[in-house]
């Protein structure tokens, strides 16, 4: 038996290393391309879901209401006008979704639009209301998303701070809301909307609007209000128009990662333990995971009619007792393969 050092090689017949790991890289590269590929095809059916929608979308230059507007206007192909009252953040939105948009698509169409605007202001509401309809001829989904809060208890509550969160969350999800159901309505007795395709109307509560949570007093009180605004429409006006509630635990958006930030470094992983003790998974939501699943059930998808006329509690991104499908591909998948987004 002959030593390892004993035996003759043939230089000739080896692979230098370089070419070795050009080769490995390339077979690599090939799997990753094939999985994907695989993903891909499962999925491109729902490329496009909201094609030819119009959605209007408030508090959309950052956090969750950014994350709606890539999923609906970049992935699902809807139109959405989106405002926010930074009018900063809103064009850097806008440019970006825009952009990774004609991306996806090698087009250079601009269908996601940026509108500076307060909705605590009732006039210029149903003005930005009737805008999109004069220039779009519809509107589909309305997706009352702005809102604002604080740290605060009955105690420490200051009027003027109560009173703004109030408008926000609140009076602000009326002003749009009433402008909105009124052009919908005056369509269906006209017979320009059909019935069978009822516009949706979503208003983003939360769990601080089920439930009582610590130092969240002036937001908690104003979302239990958004709350009693969609039961109380629901029962009105649920023929008219489907109306939805979402109301998930906390989201690791702005208003909550300032919040830790703020706090002396001592106390931050105390605040982010009690902040994510209401989550099923003791953590906060993403929001991507939320982004997702509203983009979903605002949808024409058979599987999204079930969420129609009601209230959602959502502990871990996803409406509890429900298993969304799309087509029996569970949106979690969807999710995890456009997790990885372009920008």
């Amino acid at each position: 038996m002959r030593l390892w050092s004993e035996m003759k090689i043939d230089q000739t017949q080896l692979t230098p290393p370089k070419q070795l790991k050009s080769a490995w890289n390339a077979l690599a590269l090939d799997l990753v391309k094939l999985r994907a590929d695989i993903k891909w095809h499962k999925v491109k059916q729902h490329f496009d879901l909201h094609e030819g929608k119009v959605f209007v979308i408030t508090g959309g230059a950052k956090g969750l209401g950014k994350e709606l507007a890539w999923w609906i206007g970049v992935f699902g192909g809807g139109r959405v006008i989106f405002c926010d009252t930074d009018p900063v953040a809103g064009k850097r939105t806008e440019q970006e979704l825009n952009r990774n948009r004609q991306r996806l698509t090698r087009t250079r169409a601009k269908t996601i639009q940026f509108v500076e605007h307060d909705v605590t202001k009732y006039r210029r509401s149903a003005q930005l209301i009737e805008g999109v309809v004069d220039k779009y001829k519809k509107i589909d989904v309305l997706i009352n998303n702005a809102g604002i809060g604080t740290a605060d208890t009955l105690l420490t509550a200051r009027p003027g701070m109560f009173d703004r969160i109030y408008a926000v969350n609140v009076k602000g999800a009326f002003n749009m809301s009433q402008p909105f159901v009124r052009y919908v309505d005056e369509g269906i007795k006209r017979e320009i909307i059909d019935l069978e395709e009822k516009p949706k109307l979503v208003t983003m509560g939360s769990i601080g609007g089920v439930i009582g949570l610590l130092q969240r007093f002036s937001y908690g009180v104003s979302k239990h209000a958004a709350v009693g605004l969609t039961d109380s429409s629901i029962v009105d006006l649920g023929r008219v128009v489907d109306i939805i509630g979402i109301n998930p635990c906390r989201i690791a958006t702005d208003m909550p990662v300032a919040r830790i930030n703020q706090a002396p470094e001592e106390k931050r992983e105390l605040i982010k333990f009690e902040m994510s003790a209401t989550q099923r998974n003791h953590e906060m939501l993403k929001p991507s995971d939320l982004g997702a699943t509203i983009s979903y059930i605002t949808s024409s998808d058979p599987g999204a009619n079930g969420f129609r006329n009601t209230q959602l509690k959502l502990a871990d991104g996803w409406p509890e007792g429900h298993q969304l499908i799309i087509d029996d591909i569970p949106t979690r998948l969807l999710r995890q393969i456009l997790s990885g987004r372009l920008d």
